[in-house]
């Protein structure tokens, strides 16, 4: 079981992760960071945000052993358990988007979560299904 950290800075090296993903031809692994609030600001969901791939002139020592670190460690994947900030959730993997995957509280994770939606929606509350009800 991997303990995951909530990111608070957008350069923070330390706390990054790789899920698996399924994809036609096999698997992949991206670099992902925990986050909190998945929809609006305060409800309190933890997801994963995928970084995109960037290059670089130069990678400092830190780069380096992020991506060793990355490489050696197992990934997350769907249907895992995790310990974020002393909890366990369940990682429920969405695909290959910045927002790739949601964790769910254990003790909730075999239904789904129901989100207020924003301004910007046509709907007033949106269903995340959880990682039991997708599987």
């Amino acid at each position: 079981m991997q303990t995951l950290s909530i990111v608070t800075e957008t350069l923070d090296q330390d706390n990054t992760f790789a899920i698996e993903l399924q994809k036609r031809r096999g698997t992949i692994r991206v670099k992902c960071s925990v986050r909190k609030d998945y929809k609006v600001r305060g409800d309190g969901i933890l997801w994963a945000l995928q970084h995109g791939a960037s290059l670089q002139s130069h990678y400092s020592a830190k780069d380096v052993a992020e991506r060793n670190r990355l490489n050696n460690n197992e990934p997350v994947r769907h249907g895992d358990i995790v310990i974020i900030d002393g909890k366990q959730y369940t990682v429920r993997v969405i695909g290959d988007y910045s927002n790739c995957a949601v964790f769910d509280p254990v003790e909730q994770s075999q239904k789904g979560t129901w989100i207020k939606g924003t301004e910007d929606d046509d709907e007033d509350y949106e269903y995340i299904p959880s990682a039991a009800e997708l599987s």
